[in-house]
């Protein structure tokens, strides 16, 4: 476990803690979360408080695959929250996507057990109370549907992403997806798609509107070119120092993650947050880098069989919901 940033005295907007868990049980990643918790006081702000968690829940695929947030880090957060905050409400939360509905995806990812046993809300922001939000990103002006839940300053908002490489953003740009990308999930659209000739102007635009409390990136297994069982969690205040920190362990120059560095020009953080290097050096020889060239030609695959399968399969596109009106 090691401190990011000028270590403890650090802002709380640059500290960002790495948390090596050796034990991948639940009780061992408890044990590991809580000690890193402590270590950032945590708890101050949490008790009495009305507490949403945003996991990553993409698509159907089981968190070995490296692709979904791990409920077990999800379970551990809320135990912590439970014992040691004494948070008054707590709530998992998910929209709905474009090949995907929360409803299912939360059964099917075990979110359902997990809630009933926790004794958690779970929450489809795709169902909460829409609010119309403008945000201005690089002299231009985004309109994006916001769950009204999202807004609310008496709601704190635990951002619990992957630690992934995600698809090409743009020709030139390789896409990590961690916290910011995270909260591009929470628009209130289904149809997520139709955003990403703009994607990473989105992702800036979204984390301008939605502000992370808290964010606990996933790298238990975390998703380079193949799966791997990295066995960290990756924690901090600011997203973007979270993404940039995890953009190293990636093998990757967060200055050329081109969604970090608008948000960077947008004021949301630094990219050049000082780290470690050990600690960096050490997650990043177990990391699978991927290769871009065969990555490019592997994710228009990718889009052409989703494609055909909405063909196939159409019950599995949430319908438009009724009085939203399409962007």
């Amino acid at each position: 476990m090691g401190f990011c940033g000028k270590q403890k005295a650090a802002s709380a907007q640059s500290q960002v803690l790495i948390i090596r868990v050796k034990d991948p049980s639940l009780d061992g990643i408890k044990t590991s979360l809580s000690r890193g918790f402590d270590a950032m006081d945590f708890h101050a702000d949490y008790s009495g408080k009305r507490v949403l968690i945003k996991p990553n829940l993409c698509y159907y695929w089981d968190y070995t695959t490296g692709e979904t947030t791990d409920p077990r880090l999800v379970s551990a957060i809320i135990d912590f929250l439970r014992e040691k905050c004494s948070a008054e409400e707590i709530a998992i939360v998910e929209s709905d996507a474009s090949a995907m509905k929360a409803s299912r995806v939360f059964e099917v990812l075990g979110y359902t057990d997990l809630a009933m046993e926790k004794g958690a809300r779970l929450v489809n922001l795709s169902a909460d109370e829409t609010v119309f939000k403008e945000v201005e990103v690089s002299g231009r002006i985004y309109e994006l549907q916001v769950p009204r839940i999202l807004l609310n300053p008496d709601v704190k908002l635990i951002n619990v992403p992957k630690l992934k490489v995600g698809p090409f953003s743009d020709g030139n740009s390789l896409h990590i997806s961690c916290a910011l990308k995270n909260i591009y999930g929470c628009i209130q659209w289904w149809r997520k798609s139709d955003y990403h000739a703009s994607l990473n102007e989105y992702i800036v635009a979204i984390n301008k509107l939605v502000k992370s409390d808290f964010v606990v990136a996933d790298g238990l297994i975390a998703l380079g070119k193949h799966p791997v069982r990295l066995g960290a969690i990756v924690t901090g205040s600011n997203p973007l120092a979270v993404d940039s920190v995890v953009s190293r362990i990636m093998g990757y120059n967060p200055k050329r993650v081109r969604h970090l560095r608008l948000a960077e020009k947008e004021g949301l953080g630094n990219v050049s947050v000082v780290v470690e290097k050990d600690e960096i050096d050490d997650l990043r020889r177990f990391f699978p880098r991927r290769n871009r060239f065969l990555f490019s030609l592997t994710w228009r695959f990718q889009l052409l069989a989703f494609k055909t399968y909405v063909k196939l399969v159409g019950d599995i596109i949430p319908p438009p919901l009724e009085g939203v009106i399409r962007p």
